[in-house]
């Protein structure tokens, strides 16, 4: 019966294989504010979130992850017709992700729509989201991990 109990006490550890850290966040363009947030901000945390599903988080021997924001990009598009439009802008960034030797690359587009009748957006362009940055973000490192 002690066995029994003992092995059912590890089989929460053993279920997570690799122990991981996420080491650093850093972002290699000139971009690093978008609106008033930074780039950066809860990139590690949303990291960490993705990854505690698959591996276990640990401080110490670990293996080290490092995640690098290395484009931005915001196609956007509209049209008009008699007094009404519609703008769409489509928020992509671009991740990649260093798992020790390993590196993959992620992308995530989040999508913002303005429909609009007998007003004009300024200069056609959408008010900027916070969260579509951060939804883009998430699914960029949702992909890159996903290839690991």
């Amino acid at each position: 019966m002690k066995k029994l109990l003992f092995a059912l006490m590890l089989i929460p550890t053993l279920s997570f294989g690799q122990c991981v850290r996420v080491d650093s966040v850093w972002c290699n363009k000139k971009v690093k504010q978008i609106g008033t947030r930074s780039v950066l901000l809860g990139v590690k945390q949303i990291t960490e979130e993705i990854l505690s599903e698959k591996y276990k988080l640990c401080d110490s021997n670990a293996t080290s992850i490092k995640i690098e924001i290395y484009k931005i990009g915001m196609p956007s598009s509209n049209f008009k017709i008699a007094g009404a439009g519609e703008a769409k802008q489509t928020t992509q960034v671009y991740t990649r992700m260093y798992f020790g030797n390993k590196v993959v690359e992620g992308l995530g587009e989040s999508e913002t729509k303005a429909g609009y009748i007998l007003i004009e957006l300024n200069d056609d362009k959408i008010p900027f989201s916070n969260t579509t940055i951060g939804n883009a973000l998430k699914k960029s490192i949702l992909d890159a991990s996903g290839k690991l």
